[in-house]
């Protein structure tokens, strides 16, 4: 049994009514911890492959694929999602130490074509504050419109397509999404959200974990996704191949095959070569 924040009708009410929901627990400081190293021990292995970590990640590395199926973030998340639920993706948010690295103001729902509903789990691995560029959000934003973007060519976003809300909003409401390392935030896809520099002299870690009922249903070609809790009747996704080895070739492949169906849509109308195709990354680590 896993011991959730409140009842599952309070965590339902209050993700409809603000469009997040945090912190929810998800692992251990220690079971952290043990992320981090393993993210960490990769980068210092393969430094010309860190940017397959931009999305799919679950399907290179046997850790990541346990980790989306802990109890704590498949049963804290059954109460917003429901009890059928598909992982989409999961892919790192790392800000180094004193750097300029930041995410502009921006809306998921303007490139993924998913529908009812996805939320993306942004999960610390290290602390998540105010000084080191936590996630910000609006509250209640998710009920907005989707608001005009645009792109640029910035080195120190961290967008994969450095998108921007080209237009004016309020943002007179906004909060930071502080957590310690191993509690998560759940955010609706369509809330308005974004992050700061990193002030501090520690790097910020996190995971962003996206997932949706298993009834969702995503506009044109079929795409991939990953069942972690309950049972798939609709079918509206491939299934995902999970890996059985670290980094191997078997698992490149099928990640390789997944990120291009992902991509063909995310990054359509752009020039931009997806680092998680080319294994180069957009920031400075």
């Amino acid at each position: 049994m896993v011991d959730l924040p409140e009842s599952p009708d309070a965590m339902k009410r209050r993700f409809e009514r603000d469009g997040c929901y945090f912190p929810l627990p998800v692992l251990t400081e220690a079971e952290a911890a043990e992320c981090r190293a393993e993210c960490e021990a990769f980068e210092r292995e393969h430094p010309d492959h860190v940017g397959l970590y931009d999305m799919k990640a679950n399907l290179l590395f046997p850790w990541i694929d346990r980790l989306i199926r802990k109890p704590g973030l498949t049963e804290g998340l059954a109460p917003l999602l429901g009890p059928d639920i598909l992982c989409w993706g999961v892919g790192f948010r790392n800000k180094p130490a004193d750097s300029k690295t930041y995410v502009g103001w921006h809306q998921d729902t303007p490139y993924i074509h998913i529908g009812p509903l996805l939320v993306t789990c942004w999960l610390a691995l290290t602390p998540a504050t105010e000084a080191n560029g936590c996630l910000r959000v609006i509250p209640g934003s998710h009920k907005w419109p989707h608001l005009r973007h645009d792109e640029k060519d910035d080195p120190d976003s961290m967008l994969t397509r450095g998108h921007y809300i080209a237009e004016a909003f309020d943002d007179s409401g906004v909060i930071p999404v502080v957590l310690r390392p191993g509690e998560a935030a759940v955010i609706h896809y369509n809330i308005v959200h974004s992050s700061q520099t990193n002030r501090t002299k520690g790097r910020r870690m996190g995971m962003l974990i996206d997932c949706m009922p298993a009834d969702s249903v995503k506009t044109g070609e079929r795409e991939y996704a990953t069942l972690i809790r309950g049972e798939d009747r609709w079918n509206n996704f491939e299934p995902d191949t999970p890996p059985k080895t670290a980094f191997g070739a078997a698992e490149r492949e099928n990640h390789r095959h997944s990120v291009e169906a992902m991509t063909a849509d995310f990054y359509a109308g752009s020039d931009r070569t997806p680092e998680s195709l080319t294994g180069k990354t957009r920031n400075v680590l």
